[in-house]
């Protein structure tokens, strides 16, 4: 009986509740890791877009319109044929969409743009803003200046 192989019930017991302690332990702070990756995600999910929506400009010679969402955003082609329409800042029928983003429970989105919508363009220049995704106590910065450079704080 001295070649017994393998653990005794309290040896399996003993691990199983310093187990259950640790994960006790490290849950919360798991989940706000979730959360914070989360966050980031979205951040520079804008920000892709946004440099998708400033190459889109310059490649079709046309507005594309960035418009922050309590929610989440949404970016298109500001170029309509009809007469007097294009570069009003309004999506109107026939102008595409690159992306409407909605965001998940607990992001929201707000930005010191003009009316929530910024603009590029193929000729230089935009009016410099920021758009600030907010997840109860902790924001980033998707800033963008006079240039046009995108970057993120």
């Amino acid at each position: 009986m001295d070649d017994w192989r393998g653990f005794t019930l309290i040896e399996l017991l003993v691990v199983l509740v310093v187990l259950s302690i640790l994960s006790t332990i490290t849950y919360p702070a798991m989940m706000s890791w979730a959360k914070r990756a989360e966050h980031r995600m979205e951040v520079y999910n804008l920000v892709g877009w946004l440099h998708e929506a400033k190459i889109e400009a310059i490649k079709t010679n046309s507005f594309v319109v960035i418009e922050a969402k309590p929610n989440g955003y949404s970016i298109f082609m500001d170029d309509s044929e009809a007469p007097g329409e294009a570069g009003d800042w309004l999506r109107q029928p026939g102008e595409r969409q690159l992306v409407e983003c909605r965001f998940k429970d607990g992001l929201t989105l707000a930005s010191n743009f003009p009316n929530n919508k910024a603009r590029f363009s193929s000729r230089p220049g935009i009016t410099a803003g920021r758009f600030i995704i907010d997840m109860h106590r902790s924001k980033m910065d998707v800033i963008i200046n006079a240039v046009g450079r995108i970057r993120v704080e």
